[in-house]
């Protein structure tokens, strides 16, 4: 079913995109990858518009006037932070950034007014990441951010979170660094740490890396959500037995969506924690997600060389149309099922008096109701209440009746209910 919601999939050889990026007005879909190449292609005519050469793990800023990212002078490979406007793709500003070779760019993200950028580094030969937040007016750094491991800034740049050396998330303050909270995280590998678009909440995916997955694939990977100031855990989630790539928000908060390393995508309802949604996505590791601004869009990205786009309202709403058709039928069938065990209660009581001894097929036969396993359940259900005194054998499919005793019951009814008109009438 989902499959049949995969409005486009985009297709390249040597595509292995890293990342994909819906614009914020859902027109064009923005993919860096793996060969320092960035690709827009418009969505509604399916065509490539543009090709930077040389940029990579870009960003395109909230307004969707303007994408950024590392571009690599392939001459001198020298590596500078370049802004053009989106998507057409004028150069607008070059921010010289000292990336020395054994320094590794992780990410670069725009803040919502688009006056800053922050770049987030990683040093691989001293194992420390930091950030720098750039005025973009005048081209200055106007705040590091030293040793966070795994640090994030939340979505409207309010708080910093990262891991400290005993895999406590840490909460600050964005610009004063005060600290706000420190949750307890888990010992296992953090992939990835994501925030909700309103700020309450955060992701934390566990997972190994991709080589000790391929050696020992039966690990269960999982996905916690913290709500940010009070600390509580809200959902522990399970999802695939891979690890977790990419795990997003939705940008309405109701739903969390995760791309897994062996192509499955899922989501969860957020108000419930329940799975919502299970598919075959991919072939191959999905190595981004992306919702559009209006949460009707989701695309994703993976290593068998492609990008789709899936049409994520339409999956929700149909999804809705079946669990409401579904609990529509279970209370048909709960109605059928009650009407059938009062049939059921009914002939048993008008045989209690009649017959030694009945088999089920006989009653089967007799009331037309093919539903072996129901009968059976009534039948033990009367005799544990006493509603008739009888036995069943298990071996014969019979009920054996004690007819006496059910006659004798019988006229102890009929005498109370004699007296208690009696007593109606004295009362008269």
């Amino acid at each position: 079913m989902e499959n049949d919601f995969c409005i486009h999939t985009f297709k390249g050889e040597r595509l292995l995109p890293e990342s994909v990026q819906l614009s914020p007005d859902g027109k064009y879909v923005v993919s860096f990858a793996s060969h320092d190449k960035t690709y827009i292609w418009e969505l509604s005519s399916r065509n490539l518009i543009k090709t930077f050469n040389g940029l990579s793990w870009n960003v395109v800023s909230a307004d969707g006037k303007y994408i950024a990212g590392e571009w690599t002078d392939k001459r001198t490979f020298k590596k500078n932070l370049n802004i053009f406007r989106f998507p057409d793709g004028p150069l607008i500003s070059t921010i010289n950034i000292e990336i020395r070779t054994h320094y590794c760019i992780l990410s670069i993200d725009f803040s919502p007014s688009g006056d800053y950028i922050a770049i987030f580094v990683e040093d691989m030969d001293n194992d420390r990441e930091h950030a720098e937040i750039w005025d973009l007016k005048s081209n200055k750094i106007v705040k590091k951010l030293e040793d966070y491991n795994f640090c994030i800034i939340s979505h409207n740049w309010t708080y910093i979170i990262f891991l400290d050396n005993e895999n406590n998330f840490l909460i600050k303050d964005f610009w004063s660094e005060d600290l706000i909270n420190k949750i307890k995280g888990d010992t296992e590998d953090l992939w990835a740490i994501r925030t909700s678009h309103d700020e309450n909440y955060f992701i934390a995916s566990y997972g190994e890396d991709l080589e000790t997955l391929e050696e020992n694939p039966q690990r269960d990977m999982y996905i916690k959500v913290w709500n940010i100031k009070t600390g509580e855990l809200v959902w522990d989630l399970k999802g695939s037995m891979f690890g977790s790539v990419s795990t997003i928000f939705s940008p309405d908060g109701n739903y969390i969506a995760s791309g897994w390393a062996e192509g499955t995508m899922i989501v969860w309802d957020f108000q419930n924690g329940k799975q919502k949604l299970k598919w075959q996505g991919h072939d191959d590791h999905i190595s981004s997600l992306s919702f559009s601004q209006d949460g009707n869009l989701l695309a994703s990205s993976s290593y068998d060389e492609t990008i789709k786009i899936w049409d994520f309202a339409g999956l929700i709403q149909e999804k809705q149309r079946i669990e409401i058709l579904y609990t529509e039928q279970r209370e048909k069938e709960r109605q059928s099922e009650l009407n059938n065990r009062k049939i059921i209660k009914r002939i048993l009581l008008d045989y209690s008096t009649k017959f030694a001894r009945i088999q089920v097929n006989e009653l089967i036969e007799k009331i037309k109701i093919n539903d072996e396993d129901l009968i059976i359940d009534v039948i033990v259900e009367m005799i544990r209440n006493n509603e008739i005194y009888a036995e069943y054998f298990l071996s014969s499919k019979a009920v054996v009746f004690n007819q006496q005793a059910n006659i004798d019951e019988i006229d102890r009814l009929m005498a109370t209910y004699k007296e208690w008109e009696s007593k109606k009438e004295n009362k008269k």
